[in-house]
């Protein structure tokens, strides 16, 4: 078993009730009916009168429960546990960024600087790279090998210049 997935209730719906959001309190965690035949599938525990079906709930632009409150991180099992030094605003603002996933996102970054596989942008230059739209790896790269291929576009438009110019100096065009 996964070390971030408990078992979920196979009573919640994992959606929110559209009525009670409409009415003030948008936190109500639908239940399912596992009844056979269960004409409304989905009722509120909080209203008797929100009782609902998939297509009324499409349609209200029902919301599901965000992951974050459904999944609690729990640390790999084999995991150990040390004490390092942060400053305690440093510690906030990553359990603030990383709301859920600051064990799996310590033990990553770990093992990418491990291997050798880690590339850091920060400061002016990650803030130019964002200036131009590129977020992240995929999108530099994406990037660098679009640059690539219009250098070779480049070379083969030359080439095939140079190739066109000598033939119409030797027909004596342009003299």
């Amino acid at each position: 078993m996964s070390s971030l997935v408990r078992p979920l209730n196979d009573s919640l719906a994992y959606i929110l009730c559209p009525g009670c959001r409409d009415n003030g309190n948008p936190n109500v965690n639908l239940q399912r009916d596992n009844a056979i035949g269960a004409r409304s599938p989905f009722r509120c525990p909080v209203n008797a009168s929100h009782v609902y079906d998939g297509a009324q709930l499409t349609a209200l632009g029902a919301a599901m429960v965000p992951a974050s409150e459904i999944v609690m991180e729990q640390p790999d099992p084999r995991s150990m546990a040390y004490k390092i030094f942060l400053l305690p605003a440093t510690w906030e603002r990553f359990n603030q960024k990383f709301k859920g996933r600051v064990h799996i996102t310590i033990a990553t970054l770990l093992e990418a600087l491990i291997d050798g596989q880690f590339l850091i942008i920060t400061g002016e230059d990650a803030a130019k790279l964002k200036a131009k739209g590129l977020n992240n790896s995929q999108q530099i790269l994406a990037a660098l090998d679009g640059i690539a291929k219009l250098e070779s576009d480049l070379e083969t438009a030359n080439a095939r210049l140079g190739r066109l110019m000598e033939i119409m100096k030797a027909a004596g065009a342009g003299t």
